[in-house]
């Protein structure tokens, strides 16, 4: 049986409110006396432990960007220059960088520590985590989707699980989602779903707010202001 955040319904919004029941039924189920989740119940529970390929680690390092040669914006690049922008490292923002939508310049108080994490083992389906944030002093391992995305909540919220549980730091499992996306319309749908504030007390939920800025059409700013806040 393959992992449960690739199960063939997750992303049909007619199973949405299914997947979301079998999601909170496993977070209860992992749940320990201390209210933490027990990674071991949960790559059980989603299937991770069984797509072991390899027991051996990713080796990375996040040490330079040198920006982007296409103006293509994708998940993994938004999370990049997230991440470097505000960061210490060294990069590359100007000419040479051709990604339409630059120079992300995080101006709250939740801060982007670090961007994709993989796996110690190598997993069959399993990648990294998207964004590593830090929030009132916890660090949480946040999966990401860009705003023209069309998956689910259900999907996003198993795989922050899946990636959380098969890693051995303390990462708590976060979703980040864009204000302006379909993500956002679903949240708020789901805000009187007991079975979603369940999982709400495991999985923290946050938004990105980039104000007015119209981020599928041009022209785009020299720089893309943003925060990010917790979902309330």
């Amino acid at each position: 049986m393959g992992l449960f955040k690739d199960k063939e319904d997750i992303n049909h919004k007619s199973a949405e409110k299914n997947n979301i029941k079998k999601l909170c039924d496993i977070c209860k189920e992992a749940t320990k006396q201390d209210g933490s989740l027990d990674k071991k119940i949960l790559q059980d529970q989603l299937k991770v432990g069984k797509n072991i390929i390899e027991d051996k680690g990713h080796i990375h390092a996040h040490e330079e960007c040198s920006g982007c040669d296409t103006p293509t914006r994708t998940e993994k690049r938004v999370c990049r220059c997230m991440y470097y922008y505000n960061s210490k490292k060294k990069k590359d923002c100007g000419e040479n960088c051709k990604l339409c939508l630059k120079k992300w310049n995080n101006q709250g108080s939740i801060t982007i520590e670090n961007y994709e994490i993989p796996m110690e083992r190598v997993y069959k389906n399993v990648g990294g985590i998207d964004l590593i944030l830090k929030f009132e002093g916890n660090l949480y391992g946040a999966e990401v989707k860009p705003w023209y995305s069309k998956e689910t909540i259900s999907r996003m919220v198993a795989e922050t699980l899946t990636y959380t549980s098969a890693i051995h730091d303390d990462y708590k499992p976060a979703i980040l989602v864009f204000e302006k996306s379909n993500q956002f319309k679903s949240l708020k749908k789901l805000d009187t779903n007991e079975d979603w504030r369940i999982i709400t007390e495991y999985v923290k939920v946050f938004v990105i707010r980039t104000g007015n800025i119209d981020l599928d059409k041009g022209p785009y700013p020299k720089n893309v202001d943003f925060i990010i806040e917790e979902y309330e």
